[in-house]
């Protein structure tokens, strides 16, 4: 271990002979300008669908809009409902989404579009007797990979906070039908069973709690008593017109039959009269149906590399539920990395087995003691319950960089002077880690000695290498 020292004190006047160091860099900061939240209305129905909301593992048909095409639309840029683009449905124009939040109380954004029906699906939900009117509604035929189909939302109402506790709150739902599926709410005729609300609160409450400002709020005027209040977001912030809104939420439907074809029913409306709209957005890409998924995670989990010597790579290869028969995944591996000779030997085939949902493989780097050029090993896999649909995983194996680090010159100060000490590692790899002998961990120190005295630091990086 190298020790750097720095001593004090000669004369009354002299503290000490301490250390400065200073660290320089040329690189240029750039930074990006947030895009500010906007929307466009009347997108097409299909393009709606399938570019802005199906992710991967979805075939999606026959999509269709019944309402205003003024309430249907796509947003995007910054703004604090959580989201960053996607598909907005409102019981008005999407475009009076955007803030600031500034028509509160009687005068909140309200567009109500004449003599535009409603959805007698969302009069059955909201369950209070009053019409509902000025809906929006998109449905789709869709296939999915998987047992399980997903997708993340916010719902967000200029009813909340000041109706919050009356009758004619407006209403939503995501009612999805198809095989396998018996609800209680209508379906349409190909799909006879009836269909489920997957629009509903986190856990297994029975009956489900559905996602409305009925069920979630906290109390007329946000003055109490909560009721789900945890989930609700009050709008202090700029970007958006609504009053408040709920949290990220997930919609999700378990059960389904893999290559199957189901319908889905996204719908909004007004309920008892066409004033404060409400929206719903639905996040890009997140309607998603992943037969196989996977992820990779780190021995060290701040390196996003396998690092000879130091840091492997986790993949996990996950189905959408557990098996009730063992379950084959095939490999195509390839890249620059050899396998077993740059890395420990994986088989082409693996199984995930009964009971379970997921397997584990690691790719462990495997030292050669000679300098390489960063190597990469690729994992193909079909992601697939219904056809094929490859995957590709890529991943990266560095060689660990000979470690080093440097610290403070020495320099006098004056008695009741303070000084910074610094520290700085190089090579090996980051991040790197700083222990002094007065105890802190930073990579600067500032210090006044009253006292001839020493200080040593012991700099590391993640992988344990020091000086």
């Amino acid at each position: 271990m190298e020790i750097f020292t720095f001593k004090v004190g000669r004369t009354l006047l002299v503290c000490g002979v301490l250390s400065v160091f200073m660290i320089l860099s040329n690189q240029q900061v750039s930074a990006q300008i947030p895009v500010e939240y906007n929307t466009e209305s009347g997108v097409d129905p299909t393009v709606l669908i399938q570019q802005y909301l199906v992710g991967q593992g979805v075939e999606v048909f026959y999509v269709t809009h019944t309402g205003q095409a003024l309430a249907r639309g796509r947003f995007w840029g910054t703004s604090n409902i959580g989201l960053e683009s996607g598909v907005i449905l409102s019981s008005g124009k999407v475009a009076d989404s955007k803030g600031p939040n500034n028509l509160n109380g009687s005068s909140g954004v309200t567009t109500d579009f004449q003599n535009t029906p409603g959805d007698p699906i969302l009069e059955i939900l909201a369950g209070n007797g009053f019409a509902s009117q000025d809906a929006s509604i998109l449905e789709f035929d869709f296939i999915p990979q998987s047992g399980t189909v997903e997708f993340r939302y916010v719902f967000a109402s200029e009813e909340w906070h000041y109706w919050s506790t009356e009758d004619y709150n407006d209403v939503f739902g995501f009612f999805i039908s198809g095989p396998g599926i018996n609800g209680n709410f209508p379906s349409p005729a190909g799909f006879p069973n009836g269909s489920i609300n997957i629009a509903v609160l986190p856990g297994l409450s029975i009956p489900p709690t559905y996602v409305s400002i009925h069920n979630i709020n906290n109390g007329q005027y946000n003055t109490g008593n909560c009721v789900n209040c945890t989930y609700l977001v009050h709008n202090a912030e700029q970007s958006i017109q609504y009053n408040a809104f709920t949290q990220v939420l997930t919609a999700r439907a378990t059960g389904l039959i893999p290559c199957q074809t189901y319908h889905i029913k996204l719908s909004i409306s007004d309920i008892g009269d066409g004033s404060y709209d409400s929206g719903v957005f639905l996040e890009a890409n997140s309607f998603t149906s992943v037969g196989v998924a996977s992820s990779v995670g780190y021995t060290h989990t701040q390196v996003d590399t396998a690092v000879e010597n130091c840091n492997s790579a986790n993949v996990i290869f996950r189905l959408s539920e557990r098996t009730t028969e063992p379950f084959t995944i095939n490999l195509t591996i390839g890249g620059t990395a050899i396998n077993g000779e740059d890395y420990l030997y994986i088989p082409e085939t693996i199984v995930i087995p009964i009971g379970q949902d997921s397997i584990p493989i690691v790719i462990e780097p495997l030292s050669d003691n000679m300098p390489e050029e960063t190597e990469t090993v690729t994992l193909i896999y079909n992601s697939s319950l219904c056809g094929e649909v490859l995957d590709t995983i890529t991943l990266y194996i560095k060689d660990l960089q000979i470690f080093s680090s440097a610290a403070s010159s020495g320099q006098d100060i004056l008695c009741g002077d303070t000084i910074v000490l610094e520290a700085a590692g190089d090579g090996g790899q980051i991040p790197y880690y700083y222990s002094w002998s007065n105890g802190d961990t930073t990579a600067s120190i500032t210090v006044s000695p009253p006292n001839p005295i020493q200080y040593t630091v012991l700099v590391s990086d993640i992988c344990g290498q020091s000086n």
